[in-house]
């Protein structure tokens, strides 16, 4: 059985619990002077050693961030399944810009996209990878049966054009 990730928050204890194995809900609780954010994410990931059947990988990263609205500062924790992940990459490059370091001063929020914008185009690759290994196995089976003539199919890169440029194959 799982166990919920407990993180404390002032009296109260949150739980960050995985909903159906996919994701945890973002939890949040605040007061007039600190706001707190946890969550889980779930994502894609091209393995850099090339499995012949299976070159995804789901991995997770968990966040937990304490902002104080009265010095304007915020305490994060991230939990990453490897070193120096991209999401890490990303960041510390960021923050080695002073311009990027004042601008997450003014928006301490600012750090939630970035780990978003890194991690969400992977699954455009991760289901256009697995769309072209369902049609060739569709196509290969209606070719015994007058079903294939019924279907309309479409390549992935018609569906996401940039998804060939950062193919994990």
């Amino acid at each position: 059985m799982k166990r919920p990730l407990a993180v404390r928050l002032f009296s109260n204890l949150m739980a960050v619990p995985s909903v159906g194995g996919s994701h945890s809900i973002p939890n949040h609780a605040s007061t007039d002077k600190i706001i707190e954010v946890a969550y889980v994410l779930k994502y894609a990931f091209c393995k850099l050693v090339k499995d012949k059947m299976d070159p995804w990988a789901i991995r997770q990263t968990a966040v937990y961030q304490k902002y104080d609205t009265e010095t304007n500062r915020s305490t994060w924790v991230f939990f990453n399944p490897t070193m120096d992940c991209a999401f890490q990459e990303r960041l510390m490059t960021l923050l080695r810009s002073p311009s990027q370091v004042l601008a997450f001063k003014r928006q301490p929020l600012l750090i939630h996209n970035i780990l978003l914008g890194t991690f969400f185009p992977l699954w455009r690759d991760y289901l256009a990878h697995y769309e072209r290994k369902i049609l060739t196995i569709v196509r290969c089976i209606s070719q015994k049966s007058d079903l294939y003539s019924r279907l309309t199919f479409h390549r992935p890169t018609q569906i996401w054009p940039n998804a060939s440029k950062r193919s994990c194959e």
